[in-house]
């Protein structure tokens, strides 16, 4: 993100913003300040950090000297990082974003930082806001927060029509009242796509019960907390529909119920997860969709959970073609999704699959959305031997 020339480096702790989380979580606010390549750690002689934050603070601080931010500030609250300081360049900023992300341990990683401001960029903001053509095209980086019940929309934007459309889809999804806007336009053009790449963003980070999206050069990113794991599904499954060529997605999502074990309850988890987000193919055939891999992966996770249980898998398609053609493509489509759950390491003794074709309709009609529901996956599980 752009600051304009007069930005200052961040300053103490209390000018960081703390990442959003859910309350009363335990933990105990560790802060770590990376300077001259080492991590110094407030507050450490006062109390004993939990082991967890103990052992995310030793990675970070491998990670962050190996690679050289010392420019770098890092707040570690139990298994949430959040990394400020004023980055010298855009590509430094976004890999020191990665490198936190992906320490082993981190739940969410918000990106607090900033760019340095050089005489260059500034002289290229003014020149573009003076309707210079040739002025250097000011970056693009969109940042979303939300924890549930308000929005919070920050970063440089092109002043214009899409980022005025991001703003009003923005109030629409959530009352006006709770909509913080606080995106620092200035004239630019954004590429083709930004403005998809940008609602796309919006749309999967509003399943979350808390969490930050991100859109920055051609990457967006997603990190926070669902209420269960349908909804990571439905989160994870929107960000792959909705993405815009060009651009490449990425999610971080814990789940915060715990998921039960018993046969009611893998049974229950699983009708959830596929009316949150079904199994989809490609028209007429057996080929599995990409954006079908978020539900797999979830549909697999409860299997495997519930290691007693016999799990059949059915097919079923709408009335379109013959009944023939129908039944022998439901039968591919659950063989192709019992031939994924055994790649992914479920057992093949305990899967069965079995094509219906069109013959259980879950609706009758033959509108566009009733066809859509009847063309479907079931699973059952049962603990019969």
């Amino acid at each position: 993100m752009h600051e304009p020339a007069s930005a200052q480096p961040l300053g103490p702790l209390e000018d960081l913003t703390p990442p959003i989380r859910p309350p009363a979580r335990p933990g105990v606010m560790v802060v770590a300040s990376l300077t001259a390549l080492t991590l110094f750690i407030g507050l450490g002689t006062l109390r004993q950090a939990p082991l967890i934050e103990q052992e995310i603070r030793e990675r970070a601080t491998a990670a962050f000297t190996d690679a050289g931010y010392d420019w770098a500030q890092l707040v570690v609250d139990g298994r949430d990082i959040t990394l400020g300081g004023v980055a010298p360049s855009a590509a430094a900023r976004s890999a020191a974003y990665q490198v936190a992300a992906e320490l082993e341990g981190v739940r969410v990683a918000h990106n607090r930082t900033t760019l340095r401001a050089t005489l260059s960029t500034t002289d290229g903001a003014e020149s573009a806001a003076a309707g210079n053509p040739g002025a250097p095209a000011r970056p693009l980086a969109l940042v979303l927060r939300s924890d549930g019940a308000h929005l919070t929309l920050e970063g440089d934007v092109p002043d214009g029509d899409p980022t005025a459309r991001l703003v009003e889809q923005a109030r629409m999804r959530f009352a006006v009242a709770d909509v913080s806007d606080d995106l620092s336009r200035a004239p630019s053009t954004a590429p083709a796509e930004w403005p998809a790449a940008a609602s796309a963003a919006l749309s999967a980070l509003l399943f979350l019960e808390h969490g930050e999206a991100r859109v920055d050069g051609s990457r967006i990113e997603i990190a926070g907390l669902a209420a269960d794991a349908s909804l990571r599904a439905r989160t994870r499954q929107t960000l792959l529909r909705s993405t815009p060529d060009g651009y490449a997605s990425a999610a971080r999502i814990e789940v915060a119920s715990t998921p039960g074990t018993t046969p009611t309850e893998c049974q229950a988890g699983i009708d959830s997860l596929l009316a949150a987000a079904g199994i989809e193919f490609d028209g007429g055939s057996a080929e599995l969709r990409p954006d079908s891999v978020p539900v797999l992966e979830e549909l697999r996770d409860i299997v495997q959970r519930c290691p007693s249980l016999r799990v059949e898998i059915a097919g079923h398609t709408d009335d379109s073609g013959g009944a023939r053609e129908n039944l022998a493509l439901s039968q591919r489509r659950a063989e192709a999704v019992m031939e994924y759950l055994v790649q992914q390491g479920v057992a093949l003794r305990r899967l069965t699959a079995r094509g219906y074709g069109e013959d259980q309709p879950l609706v009758r009609g033959t509108t566009p959305e009733a066809r859509a529901r009847n063309r479907r996956i079931e699973i059952h599980m049962d603990s019969a031997g």
